[in-house]
Parts: C-alpha cells; structure tokens; sequence
C-alpha cells in the first residue's frame, strides 16, 4: 500500500511538472515589445503612390517628343495640300500622319530619362500613342489629372506613415513638396518638373525606413542619384552629373554585402562596373551616350532588386 501511495505522488510531481513544461513553452505567445519591434511591411499605397510619381515623370517626358510629332502632322498636312489638285476633306488631311509619322522615333529621340524609366517597367499610355495628337494641351489635360491622382494616393497614404511612426516633420515635407511640384507641373515647366517628381522620389523613398521591405531602401536612392545625374546631364550639367553619379556610387558600396551573402557577388559586380563605365563616359560630355550608359546602369539595378525580392 506505501509503495502505491509513493507511485501516486509521483505520477502527480510528473503530471504537474508536465503542465509546467507545456504552459512556458507550448503556448508562448510573442511580448508586445517583440511585435513593436518589427516595422509593418510596405503597404501597397506606398508602392502605387512611387509608381504613378515614375509614371507622371514618363508621361511629362513624352511631351516634347508629341510637341514634334504635332508638327511634323502640320509639315505634312501642308504638303499634301500644296501637291494635291483638289481639296481635300478633313479625313484625307489627316491620312499623312498615319503612315509617316513614327511617333516612338519622336518619342524617345526628345525623351531625357524614358529609357531609364523603361528599365524600371513604367510606362504611360497617356504619350505611348498609335495616332498624333490634336494638340499637346489634351496631353498636360490628362497629366494634369495623372498629379490629382498622386495627391489621392497620398491622402490613403498619410495614415499609413503616421501609424508607421513616421516624423510630423518628414510628413510635412513631403506634402509642401507635393504640392510645389504640382504648381510646376502645372504651369508646364518640363525640365522643373522632372527634377522635382524625381526628388519627391526620394522623399518618398525615407518613408521606407518605417516599413519592412525585402529590398533596402539604398537601392532606391541609388536609382533616384542616376536619374538625376541623367537629368543634369541633359541640360549639359556633366559637372553636376559627375556629383550625382559618385553619389550613386556611393551609396550602392551598401548593396555589396548584402548580395555577396546571397551568392550574387557578381550582381554587384556588373552594377559597379557599369556605375564605373558611366562615369568615364561623361567626361565625352554627350548626352546621347549618357543616356545610353544610364540605361545600362538602371537595368543593373533592377537585377538586384530581382536578387532582394526573390528571398534567397
């Protein structure tokens, strides 16, 4: 009889200890100071609002290239006439443009940073046409809407940030710069208001540091010192290219690590030499060449962003 009495305490201590055992590790449940600490993961507005920023940047691009392909309808609609008999109806006039006008040609021979933004997958429908034109003011019509939809985007966005633990400050900067952009934009001023969406950009692109994202937010900062190395380089600032450009390569030595521990040292690699072949192409100071050697560089950095993206 003791020794079944010994046997059933003991298999009590068991059971007890048992519980105890399943209690601190079978249903532990993360602190709140752990899920405090790992930011939110980039919220899908934010990646709409830098897409329609690339987006508005394209389709503002385009516009000189449409500038070009409007006139050249009117050399022609004039050619016909002047060789034609008859006159002709409004139909006919417009028959030239549609099989003599290249307007890709005009595009991308007008185009400052088109190719970059190609590299990147953005596109506009708005200036990616099969038919010219009327005139170029239906075009900044539907730019001019493409920027009311940013500020939409931004008013989803806002909260997003301000939960995230983004600074008053930052928020603030962002919207006074949003808002001095869309002045720009709107009054047409072409080249302002490529630099100023492409720095709207990178304003964006600090926000990022509140948010989980698979790719480091250098690799976008990266992306924003080439574009406006592109940028300054058209309007033959290849001084002011040159110190974009360094910056560029700058903070991309950041990236190395990182790909180096994924197996994809030679991702790296490619994206610094060709970094390396862009800067001793500017001191040509053509811009054609410049353009050329962006693209390449973008199309680099996009292969990294693959590497980040895919987790492995």
């Amino acid at each position: 009889m003791k020794i079944n009495c010994k046997k059933g305490k003991l298999s009590i201590v068991l059971i007890i200890v048992l519980l105890l055992i399943w209690g601190c590790n079978g249903n532990q449940r993360p602190s709140p100071e752990e899920n405090k600490s790992k930011p939110p993961e980039v919220p899908e507005t934010f990646t709409r609002m830098e897409e329609e920023l690339l987006t508005t940047m394209f389709a503002i691009d385009g516009v000189a290239g449409l500038e070009k392909v409007i006139e050249e309808v009117e050399k022609a609609k004039k050619q016909v006439e002047m060789e034609s008999e008859v006159e002709l109806d409004a139909e006919e006039k417009k028959e030239p443009k549609k099989k003599a006008i290249d307007i890709n040609m005009f595009l991308y021979q007008e185009s400052t940073v088109i190719p970059l933004l190609e590299e990147e997958g953005i596109e506009s429908d708005i200036v990616m046409v099969d038919d010219p034109p009327e005139n170029i003011d239906s075009i900044w019509y539907q730019i001019d809407n493409l920027v009311a939809s940013v500020h939409k985007n931004w008013n989803s966005l806002e909260p997003s940030l301000k939960k995230a633990g983004a600074s008053d400050d930052s928020i603030r900067r962002f919207e006074n710069y949003l808002s001095d952009t869309s002045v720009t934009v709107s009054n047409k001023d072409t080249l302002q208001s490529l630099m100023k969406l492409n720095r709207l950009s990178s304003y964006l692109n600090d926000f990022r540091e509140n948010f989980t994202s698979k790719s480091p937010m250098q690799v976008y900062e990266v992306k924003y010192h080439l574009r406006q190395s592109v940028l300054m380089a058209s309007q033959e600032d290849f001084l002011g290219a040159e110190v974009e450009i360094k910056k560029a390569n700058d903070v991309g030595g950041d990236l190395k690590q990182p790909l180096v521990e994924k197996n994809k040292g030679d991702v790296y690699q490619q994206f610094k030499l060709s970094i390396e072949d862009y800067m001793q192409q500017l001191a040509v100071e053509s811009f054609y060449i410049t353009q050329v050697k962006g693209s390449i560089v973008m199309e680099n950095i996009e292969k990294m962003i693959e590497v980040f993206e895919s987790g492995k």
